[in-house]
């Protein structure tokens, strides 16, 4: 009876789920249970020292200049904000500062993130694999995805320049091992909840991800038992509402920065409404990546496509099969699960151990779609054109992750299959193999001396005077000046407006102290706003009445200054005047017939309209020639520009690739020599009657005859030449020629002009074979091909 009564106590124990000896894994499953302390370090220290070493010790692209400098200077990055990662990376770039630059130091912040990602995606392959496979086939798995992962040529891109996807990476990575490892005590709860609040904290799109997760570890205890009502009954309601708040504790960093209206921070979060604005992005609309007016919708099968051919690169389509194949393999041992008997205390036991760590692989094939489908539906970016394609591609990185933990989890179950005596080889080879992969992929990785974005700001930096004011758009403009002037103290003394920036009601009240110069003549920028400004008004309240008043009379404000010291200019003109970078908003044109823009290097000299064709006289001209010339002092030589400028970038391709901020800076830097000659066309087509005869000759021929020389090495160098540059040229040509024809030509003038005619029908010939002949009108083709034939009939 005794006897009897111990049983059913036995079994009441085993009803309500009390600790039972029977009930333990296997010492052989819980010591498989932990991944070799070496192997963890060893992924962790080979993915960092791989990341340090091709880390840019100069600024990126995009984004990432101006999550730097937020963290440089603590101050608050685009929406939501990004605190967390601002918080971390200051605090590295503090430690780090003795010993290297602020851009390096940021750089090198992300790549600990990204090493610190790779080692949780060996935890998280580890921890979903341990039921269906020995140790050995295990931790070599979780090997060779951690380091597939690390050493995709899209992870390791933005884990070596600071951005936040690095961070993101972890953290949804550290979020699938925590699922795996859960074994519902408060410790876990709690820790796993926090790691909840600092994704949310980071990268909104890591809802995607912890939403199947939070769902998962509140309806299953231990991965197996359904306890969704237990869950909300005991302490593990109240562990994860703290650890959740613990981890959001970093917003509480935006309002602080607010008020302190550093340069380039954005929006007022000090106020409750302008917090919930910048946090839920309602600037750029919430789980939209972009507010600009190409944003479009319908692109969902596109992007998924485009997605689906991004992974087979990557995984060379290996990474594909291994991952269907753990999916599959995990649906069946959870189905396997729920129909064995479990009255046998054995099976039981068994069953609760597969699926501890089946049902996870499961949680993060789920997620993995829900993310995948989400994205894509939510996403509008205009992905046809190839650079947002590039900013769209870095939220790939999140699937990124479940993907290569899907594959670890099949490969380990594929080497579990081998025979016992050939295993050890095999998984020797996986790592092998997989270690290949930073060798392979290391030089076109290599961003060690790219140097891109500074030189590119630096350029337009060095050539303004002293206090000069100057409006730029363009996010490699702006962040680029940002941070040179923020955290390298370089040409702060430079006031820079950002447009974009301007457009926000907020910039007037909380930015305008940091621009003493400028005059603000409303509430915000946007010519259809009630209260706010156009371009025309703004300028209009900024450039000064006497620089107006000397252009409309033929004088000139180079006249007064020195090339090559902005320095000397005289303080008393640079107060009047407003430079420009980036050119005019597409959709105001409120300037038109009452500004124009003057080139002066990368930059535009804001200058009344008309005033290069009608007003520029022959001592102007040469003035603001030589101002020009010297502005582009740094790629004077067209010829080999390119190659000097970006030796490392070109010698890898980069330029080319479509989908980088580096094909910008390039397009940017030949761009500036295209304007430059197209301001010189103007010019040398210039009627001003109050001009003598020979000096509008004068001018007209000097304009025509650089414009062509200019064009001429853009059309050789160009890496990615657009026809419209050969047709440009062919008209300064035509524009030389023509001021020769009332010369009295000598013999030796005779054979220049024959060179210029022949130069004038080549040029033309290679128009027309670049030129798509749908955009050529049937007039001016039968005119260019009529000067070509009279150029070849040679009698």
């Amino acid at each position: 009876m005794a006897a009897g009564g111990g049983r059913n106590n036995n079994k009441a124990n085993l009803r309500v789920g009390q600790p039972s000896p029977t009930l333990q894994p296997p010492a052989s499953a819980q010591q498989r249970a932990s991944p070799p302390p070496y192997l963890t370090t060893t992924a962790f220290l080979i993915t960092f020292s791989v990341y340090a070493l091709t880390a840019s010790r100069s600024i990126p692209g995009g984004d990432a200049t101006e999550l730097a400098t937020a963290a440089c200077q603590l101050g608050v990055a685009h929406p939501p904000g990004y605190p967390l990662f601002t918080i971390l990376t200051h605090i590295i770039i503090k430690l780090l500062r003795p010993f290297t630059a602020v851009a390096h130091a940021a750089n090198l912040a992300s790549c600990l993130y990204g090493a610190i990602a790779s080692t949780s995606v060996y935890l998280a392959t580890q921890a979903m694999s341990t039921s269906s496979s020995d140790s050995l086939s295990s931790a070599a798995a979780s090997f060779a995805a951690s380091a597939a992962f690390a050493f995709s040529p899209l992870t390791w891109q933005y884990s070596i320049q600071s951005e936040v996807f690095a961070l993101n990476n972890a953290l949804c990575a550290l979020l699938f091992y925590l699922v795996a490892k859960h074994d519902g005590t408060f410790l876990h709860t709690l820790l796993g909840a926090t790691v909840c609040g600092l994704a949310a904290c980071n990268q909104h799109t890591s809802v995607f991800y912890l939403a199947p997760c939070i769902l998962f570890v509140a309806t299953f205890r231990n991965g197996h038992s359904p306890q969704f009502t237990t869950f909300f009954r005991t302490y593990h309601l109240p562990a994860a509402a703290v650890g959740f708040a613990l981890g959001l504790l970093p917003y509480a960093y935006l309002p602080l920065a607010s008020p302190k209206g550093l340069p380039g921070s954005w929006g007022d979060t000090a106020s409750m409404h302008g917090f919930l604005t910048h946090v839920l992005r309602r600037e750029y609309g919430t789980f939209r990546l972009f507010s600009g007016l190409e944003a479009t919708e319908g692109r969902f099968m596109r992007g998924i496509r485009l997605y689906a051919e991004h992974t087979v690169a990557e995984t060379f389509g290996v990474g594909i099969v291994l991952a269907v194949g753990a999916v599959i393999d995990a649906a069946i041992q959870v189905l396997r699960s729920y129909i064995t008997d479990e009255a046998c205390t054995n099976t039981a036991t068994k069953t609760t151990t597969k699926t501890t760590n089946s049902a996870p692989t499961l949680l993060a094939f789920a997620s993995l779609v829900l993310y995948i489908v989400v994205f894509h539906y939510l996403a509008n970016l205009p992905i046809e054109n190839p650079l947002h394609l590039g900013v769209q591609m870095r939220f790939w990185m999140q699937a990124d992750v479940a993907v290569y933990v899907l594959a670890g989890v099949g490969l380990a179950r594929l080497v579990s299959c081998i025979p016992a005596r050939k295993r050890g080889a095999f998984a020797s080879f996986v790592v092998f193999a997989t270690l290949l992969l930073p060798a392979m992929r290391y030089q076109p990785n290599d961003e060690s001396s790219n140097t891109a974005f500074h030189t590119y700001a630096r350029t337009i930096l060095d050539p303004l005077p002293h206090k000069a004011k100057l409006i730029v758009k363009g996010d490699v403009i702006t962040n680029s000046i940002r941070f040179l002037q923020r955290c390298e103290n370089y040409r702060a003394d430079v006031q820079v407006v950002d447009m974009a920036m301007l457009t926000y009601r907020w910039f007037v009240d909380v930015q305008s102290p940091n621009f003493p110069d400028f005059v603000f003549p409303g509430t915000n920028y946007h010519p259809y706003e009630p209260g706010a400004f156009s371009m025309r008004q703004l300028l209009v309240a900024n450039v000064g009445r006497n620089v107006l008043d000397a252009a409309r009379r033929g004088g000139d404000v180079f006249l007064g200054a020195t090339p090559g010291k902005p320095a000397e200019w005289p303080r008393k003109i640079t107060k009047q005047l407003v430079f420009m970078a980036g050119g005019w908003h597409e959709e105001d044109r409120s300037h038109e017939g009452m500004f124009e823009h003057l080139p002066y290097g990368m930059l535009d000299l804001v200058v009344p309209h008309g005033y290069m064709a009608t007003q520029m006289r022959r001592a102007a001209f040469d003035a603001w020639r030589a101002h020009s010339l010297h502005a582009m002092e740094l790629y004077r030589d067209i010829p080999t520009m390119a190659k000097s400028l970006f030796p490392h970038e070109l010698a890898r391709g980069i330029l080319v690739d479509e989908t980088r901020w580096e094909r910008v800076c390039m397009s940017d830097l030949f761009y500036t020599h295209h304007k430059f000659a197209h301001a010189l066309l103007q010019i040398s087509g210039s009627r001003a009657d109050d001009r003598s005869d020979a000096e509008r000759h004068a001018v007209a021929t000097d304009a025509a005859t650089q414009c062509a020389i200019t064009l001429r090495h853009v059309a050789e160098h160009h890496p990615f030449l657009s026809p419209y540059v050969l047709r440009n040229r062919g008209i300064c040509l035509q524009t030389l020629l023509r001021c020769a024809s009332g010369e009295d030509v000598t013999s030796d003038r005779a054979v220049e002009l024959g060179r210029i005619e022949d130069d004038l029908a080549a040029t033309f010939r290679s128009y027309l074979q670049r030129e798509d002949p749908s955009t050529l009108d049937a007039g001016t083709r039968a005119a260019i091909e009529q000067i070509i034939a009279r150029r070849s009939f040679k009698p």
